[in-house]
């Protein structure tokens, strides 16, 4: 249905622009750096991002395959935890540059949204 009314708006003339996330897996590929040049682009406070923090490091992992148990071992970058209540906000505000560009009517950056784009 949505393939099909894109076909619609462009038999129409009309410009469509559509943006979508493959969610499987993707609060795993959070970056906590990135994510924190993030927030403080938005001026989320410092210590909120240190409670956020606080609630996603230290997480650990254990692989069980068959009978075999490895041992528990640490999760470099273990991203944001599925089920945690703010990980759906978070990941919005991890994507937003790439979602927060004015276009103009030909589908191009407008001036005013590039000199904004957080030091693109």
């Amino acid at each position: 249905m949505l393939v099909e009314k894109i076909y619609q708006a462009w038999r129409q003339g009309r410009v469509l622009s559509l943006v979508s996330f493959d969610v499987k897996g993707a609060f795993n590929g959070v970056h906590s750096d990135v994510l924190e040049r993030r927030l403080a682009a938005r001026q989320v406070p410092t210590f909120a991002f240190k409670c956020i923090r606080d609630s996603c490091d230290g997480r650990q992992a254990r692989v069980t395959v068959g009978g075999f148990e490895s041992a528990v071992s640490p999760i470099e970058y273990a991203g944001i935890p599925q089920g945690f209540p703010l990980s759906p906000l978070l990941y919005i505000f991890y994507n937003a540059d790439l979602v927060e560009w004015q276009v103009d009517g030909n589908g191009e950056p407008s001036i005013s949204s590039t000199t904004s784009m957080h030091g693109w």
